[in-house]
């Protein structure tokens, strides 16, 4: 599992945060913005975009630009005095400045990546067949990107049988929701991020 695999994720929506600076390596500042995409049924995915500033001047993406993305989906684990969780966001590695928004946002991911771990099947009140599961896309350098997934019916069927390690080709698009959890007294809003699988083959080796 050491080689590099696919990801490959595209998107297209409006900033709606302003650019915050997440870190510096080397002198190279890196800065984080949560990009809205947009489903057909009018809903709003609230994405975090990563963007080297070697990329394009921070001071032409002011909140409201219309941006078409390309890079990587990828995952960091936050640790804190409060436990650990995945930061995942798509790393930009091209990025055009839109002049208006297209007619449809895009928003896809195509990844090679290993099965990790997966949960039970369990159904929707519409009865709708669902698995959660969670894979790994090697990056390189002994790195790998831990994402977070959902697959529905037939997909999730197909899953249930594969066994941990498998190597899989998944299309799908990365999609966020919003929960609350109760913090001592108290209820959060928080925001939890998968991507939602389109299509899942199995790879040969």
């Amino acid at each position: 599992m050491s080689e590099v695999t696919l990801n490959d994720a595209k998107v297209t929506g409006e900033i709606i945060t302003e650019l915050e600076l997440s870190n510096e390596i080397c002198g190279e500042k890196f800065y984080k913005f949560i990009l809205g995409i947009r489903r057909l049924s009018g809903v709003i995915d609230k994405i975090p975009v990563m963007l080297s500033e070697r990329l394009v001047r921070v001071e032409k993406l002011p909140k409201g630009t219309i941006v078409c993305v390309n890079g990587e989906y990828r995952s960091h684990t936050d640790r804190s005095k409060n436990g650990s969780h995945l930061d995942l966001y798509v790393f930009v590695k091209s990025l055009e400045i839109l002049d208006s928004a297209p007619k449809q946002d895009i928003n896809s991911l195509d990844v090679v990546a290993y099965l990790v771990k997966k949960g039970d099947i369990r159904h929707t009140k519409s009865n709708r067949a669902v698995i959660d599961l969670l894979v790994a896309v090697n990056r390189g350098y002994g790195k790998s990107s831990y994402l977070p997934m959902i697959a529905w019916e037939r997909s999730a069927r197909f899953i249930e049988q594969l066994a941990q390690g498998t190597k899989l080709r998944i299309n799908g698009r990365i999609q966020s929701r919003e929960y609350h959890k109760k913090v001592k007294d108290e209820y959060e809003t928080r925001t939890a991020y998968e991507v939602s699988i389109f299509s899942v083959t199995e790879e040969n080796e």
